[in-house]
Order: C-alpha cells, then sequence, then structure tokens
C-alpha cells in the first residue's frame, strides 16, 4: 500500500548562520546601506510562502504513489506527478537558500497532515476506490493548485515591490516555471478531453492508457 507517512513527516527549516539585525541596524557603524538591506514585508512574504511550495510537493508525492499502484499501474501519470514534486520542493529550497543568502533567521517547522489530500478523513483509500480514479479529475486537481500557488506568487512580488531582488527571485524563474507548469497542465486535459470523447465503458480505459504512455515517453 501507499507510504502513508509521507503525510506526517515534518520539515524542518534551516536557520542562517546570519543575525537578522547583523547587517541593517541602522544604529551600528558597520550597518550596509539601506538599499542592501532585505525589505521585511518581503521576507516574511517569502517565509509563509515556503509552505504552500512543500505543501504542493508533498501532494504531488502522494498523487504519484495512488497512480503508481499495482491497481492503477499509470507509469506515465507517476512520473509526471514525481517530476512535479520535484520541482515544488527545488522552489522551497530555493527560497530558503534565498532567504540564507539575505541574512534571515529561518527555523519554521512544517507538519502535513490528511488535509492536503483527496480523502480528508480516511487514512486510507480501498483498491476499490483506486481503481475508480481518473486521470481527467487528477489533472483538474492538479491544475486548480498551480493556479492557487501561482496567485500566492504574485502576491509575494507585489509584497517584495520595494525589494527589488527578491521580487526578481521570484519573477524568474520561479513565476515562469510556475506558467510553463499551468500551461502544460491545460494541454494535457485538452488533449485528454479529446480522447476521451465519444468513448465508454473500456474505451475509457484505453483512452486513458494512451494519455499515459503519451506522458511516459514525454510526448505531452
Amino acid at each position: 500500500m501507499i507510504m502513508w507517512y509521507i503525510c506526517g513527516l515534518v520539515i524542518l527549516g534551516i536557520g542562517a548562520s546570519a543575525n537578522e539585525n547583523q547587517f541593517c541596524n541602522e544604529n551600528q557603524e558597520s550597518a550596509y546601506p539601506k538599499p542592501l538591506c532585505y525589505n521585511a514585508a518581503c521576507m516574511t512574504a517569502i517565509e509563509e510562502h515556503i509552505e504552500h511550495e512543500f505543501h504542493a510537493a508533498f501532494k504531488y508525492l502522494y498523487m504519484g504513489a495512488l497512480f503508481g499502484q499495482y491497481v492503477v499501474e499509470r507509469p506515465g501519470m507517476t512520473k509526471f506527478f514525481l517530476e512535479s514534486a520535484s520541482e515544488e520542493r527545488g522552489h522551497a529550497i530555493q527560497m530558503m537558500d534565498y532567504l540564507n543568502m539575505r541574512g534571515i533567521m529561518y527555523a519554521k517547522n512544517y507538519t502535513f497532515g490528511n488535509e492536503m489530500l483527496w480523502k480528508l478523513s480516511d487514512q486510507q483509500i480501498a483498491a476499490a476506490e483506486l481503481k475508480t480514479l481518473t486521470i481527467a479529475s487528477a489533472l483538474k486537481e492538479a491544475l486548480e493548485m498551480e493556479l492557487a500557488v501561482t496567485k500566492k506568487i504574485h502576491e509575494v512580488v507585489k509584497s517584495c515591490a520595494d525589494d527589488y531582488h527578491g521580487a526578481d527571485v521570484f519573477t524568474n524563474p520561479i513565476l515562469e516555471e510556475q506558467h510553463t507548469g499551468v500551461r502544460k497542465l491545460q494541454g494535457a486535459i485538452k488533449t485528454m478531453d479529446e480522447l476521451l470523447r465519444g468513448h465508454s465503458g473500456e474505451g475509457l480505459s484505453f483512452a486513458e492508457y494512451i494519455f499515459d504512455q503519451k506522458m511516459f515517453k514525454g510526448e505531452l
């Protein structure tokens, strides 16, 4: 069965070695010029956004695990979701590294539970329910999540309006990768809809198989 323990993992924040007031305290003779100092609102927005990136990463891990079960056996979707999980986790790490570079003391802890999963109340999904999962519903849920994360990134950029470097880091490459990912999901949903059109019964399963193979081969 699925490795459910991933839902309860705790991600530990990495503390920066520099004290956040060390360089930007105006009362110190060695203080940096103000333009070099971080913007507190920007750094707070980045700190808070990291949780959303880890949330997306763990949900993608969960979705990849579901489609990798032997009763589902959709290796293309598994590959896609696990790669997506790596990208989201990479974004979170990039943000943590950025805070470290700017001298922000980062020591937040995150715990992820069942609220991030499709099934909100149960610890397990039965084999019969696994068989009813559809690629179309998974893609649409992934798209909704990506759109929500993208919206939050736009909010971070706004919070960093007076911190040009902070805004730039989020705009490129993170925001660009978000838009690229959203576009890929939109295209995948359209392709899936076209494959399903006019099919019923076993035809639906065959259409999903064709789509999954396209995902596995990187054709979508």
